[in-house]
């Protein structure tokens, strides 16, 4: 964990040092509360990770004029940057000082992985919320044009703070999803992107030259498919379905017919113990229930009264089978 800094030049290191963190792999809960409380203890705190933030979008330029004019900047040596700091900082004070800083900073960068099983919640600088489902990356990139959001993998869920100024711009495969204020998530799975909006209005456009499109809005309580291949697709949901799908943000899975399945392949990306489903007509049987994310016992043994079936533990599994 980074300490407090004292007075003068060791806020600017510690500045900097918050600003390689930030770079590099994101914050943990506890660095991201302690990152808070430093800029609360002094205002020239958030000045000073502000200037910092801003030298470091510039660090590969600088860097390569350090190393020599004909240094390429992509090949700038990346353990030079926290010397260079030391000594750009005080030059680039007297450049930023001019420039008004609001009480939200305005760079951020870096990335936020869920392991298997778990539902990260993250709050950025802005104020804007993340949900990441399970098995989940994203890449932060906020500059002073846009708020950029990188899906790697999986789902991640967005509550956007409203700023007309600086959009808020999701990048997944593709396609860009564009919010100013509004609730939605967007989604990867097997090269496939779905855009989900609980609230308000997001743009959304292919950018690959061969499938460019124009914007698309879709509005809350609907559902956009990017198929590779074949044109955008939106339906509309009932409310009660919009709330489904995104149970998981709240902890659940919530089914309501689909077959078991596909039921127990939605359980199965949580739990450390899967469900197998033995019998391939007992798969196909539609299934109705509600569940703790991870709790693959409970909608076994669920299934298995439902279904005149067992459940047999064996080999790391849960089995569900049909009773003789």
């Amino acid at each position: 964990m980074i300490k407090r800094a004292a007075k003068g030049d060791s806020i600017d290191s510690a500045a900097a040092a918050w600003t390689v963190r930030l770079d590099r792999g994101g914050l943990s809960d506890e660095d991201r509360q302690s990152l808070e409380r430093w800029l609360q203890e002094d205002e020239r705190h958030l000045g000073a990770l502000v200037r910092a933030q801003a030298i470091w979008t510039d660090m590969d330029r600088m860097a390569a004029l350090h190393a020599g004019a004909g240094a390429s900047p992509a090949r700038a040596p990346r353990r030079h940057r926290p010397a260079l700091l030391r000594w750009a900082l005080p030059l680039a004070a007297c450049l930023l000082l001019a420039v008004g800083i609001s009480a939200v900073y305005l760079f951020q960068h870096g990335r936020f992985v869920s392991g298997r099983g778990q539902v990260r919640h993250i709050t950025l600088a802005d104020g804007s919320t993340v949900v990441l489902d399970t098995d989940s990356v994203i890449r932060v990139r906020y500059t002073a044009q846009e708020r950029g959001i990188f899906l790697r993998a999986g789902e991640a869920s967005f509550q956007v703070a409203h700023n007309t100024a600086r959009p808020f711009i999701v990048h997944a495969e593709d396609i860009t999803v564009r919010a100013v204020g509004t609730n939605f998530s967007v989604g990867v799975r097997d090269r496939e992107v779905h855009v989900l909006v609980a609230q308000g209005t997001v743009e959304v456009r292919r950018v690959q030259s061969a499938l460019a499109t124009p914007p698309r809005l879709v509005h809350y309580d609907h559902e956009l498919l990017d198929e590779q291949a074949k044109p955008l697709a939106v339906a509309a949901l009932r409310p009660a379905e919009v709330e489904r799908k995104l149970a998981w943000r709240r902890g659940l899975l919530i089914f309501d017919g689909e077959d078991l399945a596909a039921a127990a392949a939605q359980v199965n990306r949580y739990a450390a113990t899967p469900v197998v489903i033995d019998d391939e007509a007992l798969g196909r049987r539609t299934f109705v229930g509600i569940f703790r994310l991870g709790a693959s016992k409970a909608f076994a043994d669920s299934a298995a009264a439902a279904f005149d079936a067992r459940v047999v533990a064996e080999g790391g599994a849960y089995h569900l089978r049909l009773s003789p």
